[in-house]
């Protein structure tokens, strides 16, 4: 019988850091390339959202905007897996040490995953079912939810690492890595230019948690 509450939630965690970087690695190898990281820092929205369509969705997949492939199904697992971890967090918080002050960004960083997981998601399965395939709207709205979502929660992360960072006396040390961790991340993410950075410092963040969800209650230290 598992005594430890928060199992579960530890072993999405490491599952997390696993999935996670193998799919950007593949998105890497498949359909992001460099070209795209250098237009998109100089360019204009329009000029932008053509790049994404032609580097990043054409070359993801042959077949993307017209069937939904095994990427479409890994990407809706990785944002469920998100938010089981922010409510783990959350509840773990509260159930731990009675702290609540990081719930209103931990609601506003599932309100962001919804928004960049979810909205691409639908996105995706919209196009599919219409048949339009990647139209130039369709791209654009692509990169607007892409890049407002990357931004967004790089605001909420930095946001989640200063509170984290100011109650460290409260907390147990791995929650003050993982504050750190997140900190960094989210300035990454706030450039757009240097968020591909993200893709080490969010497994490594969740890597962090799966480590204190699945330490035993009596064994989390509190300095």
């Amino acid at each position: 019988m598992i005594s430890n509450k928060y199992f579960y939630p530890g072993v999405n965690a490491l599952l997390f850091t696993l999935i996670f970087p193998a799919y950007w690695i593949w998105f890497a190898t498949f359909g992001f390339n460099s070209s795209f990281v250098k237009a998109s820092s100089t360019a204009s929205v329009a000029t932008t959202s053509t790049t994404f369509k032609t580097e990043v969705l054409a070359n993801a997949s042959p077949s993307f905007g017209s069937a939904l492939t095994f990427d479409y199904f890994v990407w809706v697992l990785l944002g469920l897996m998100t938010l089981y971890l922010y409510a783990s967090l959350k509840s773990a918080l509260l159930h731990r040490h009675n702290y609540s002050n990081l719930n209103l960004p931990i609601h506003l960083a599932m309100g962001s995953t919804i928004f960049l997981y979810g909205g691409i998601a639908v996105l995706e399965r919209s196009s599919v079912l219409t048949g339009s395939g990647i139209t130039d709207s369709i791209a654009n709205l692509f990169a607007v939810i892409f890049f407002a979502g990357v931004l967004v929660q790089g605001l909420i992360d930095i946001v989640i690492g200063i509170v984290l960072f100011r109650d460290a006396h409260e907390l147990p040390n791995m929650l003050r890595i993982f504050g750190i961790i997140t900190l960094i991340g989210g300035i990454f993410g706030i450039t757009l230019i240097f968020a591909v950075a993200t893709a080490l410092t969010i497994p490594l963040s969740a890597l962090v948690l799966g480590i204190y969800f699945l330490k035993e209650e009596q064994m989390i230290d509190v300095i």
